[in-house]
């Protein structure tokens, strides 16, 4: 374990892909709702990046900054839905590096390790990895939603209980709201590649194994075992362009066929 804070997880560690396969079959039903999100080192907390850089205090201002000047280079978004709504340029500024109150998760446990193995444009901090295991339905209940079907997650721009998390509604209301799980309508590219969805927080910037250690399992990836799932990843077919469905990554794919 890494510290009394997370003594109450249940922690894994998996040498190979089908180490986090079997506990996945032998540990849950096929009919559990389970989210994954890959981090690149076992420690790092569960907490936005928001939160991390200390910004909930300047979050409209980063928002209206991003934009103003993000505007005029929409003109390879997906606007077939219509106007970009507030949640839409959220989620934007997530993808492209700006902190904001959101973390990812993917419905795929193949694209987290991915991620927590990724070196795009990177180099992998040394030091054991994880996969984080998320019930997001046990995180809405402690969030005091009610859940209508076992497979449903509130859809961003649709649920009036998501609404209350926008960075325009956080000011507004008197109380404090625990962290939510949300889905997006998938209009982004790579929200679809990744098979996106997200946790949201309100005003408390507790990491979620503190606050919510009941609905989370640690899958930690040992250091020495990183290049071996790397290329079982890659005989899956798993890699940046794929994960990033765009010309530069298809180009990076291409080219380490001469290395």
């Amino acid at each position: 374990m890494y510290g009394a804070a997370v003594s109450q997880l249940r922690e894994l560690e998996i040498a190979d892909v089908q180490d986090l396969l079997s506990d996945l079959s032998s540990s849950f039903g096929e009919s559990d709702l389970l989210w994954y999100r890959g981090q690149a080192r076992a420690d790092w907390k569960l907490q936005p990046s928001l939160a991390r850089r200390e910004g909930l205090g300047m979050e409209l201002e980063l928002f209206a900054e991003f934009k103003r000047d993000a505007t005029p280079l929409l003109a390879g978004a997906d606007l077939r839905g219509g106007d970009l709504s507030e949640w839409d340029w959220l989620f934007l500024m997530q993808h492209y590096g700006i902190p904001t109150r959101l973390l990812d998760w993917s419905e795929s446990p193949l694209s987290a390790v991915f991620f927590a193995l990724d070196e795009t444009g990177i180099t992998a901090p040394v030091g054991d990895a994880c996969v984080w295991l998320l019930k997001p339905q046990e995180l809405n209940r402690a969030a005091r939603l009610t859940i209508t079907q076992p497979w449903f997650v509130p859809l961003c721009g649709e649920s009036v209980e998501a609404d209350y998390y926008l960075p325009s509604q956080v000011p507004i209301g008197s109380r404090n709201l625990e962290p939510m799980a949300i889905s997006a309508t998938r209009r982004f590219d790579r929200i679809r590649a990744q098979t996106g969805v997200f946790t949201v927080m309100h005003r408390d910037p507790m990491p979620l194994e503190e606050s919510a250690p009941h609905a989370l399992v640690r899958y930690v990836i040992p250091h020495a075992a990183k290049d071996g799932i790397r290329k079982q990843l890659r005989r899956l077919n798993l890699h940046a362009s794929t994960m990033y469905p765009d010309l530069e990554h298809l180009g990076r794919r291409i080219a380490e066929l001469l290395s």
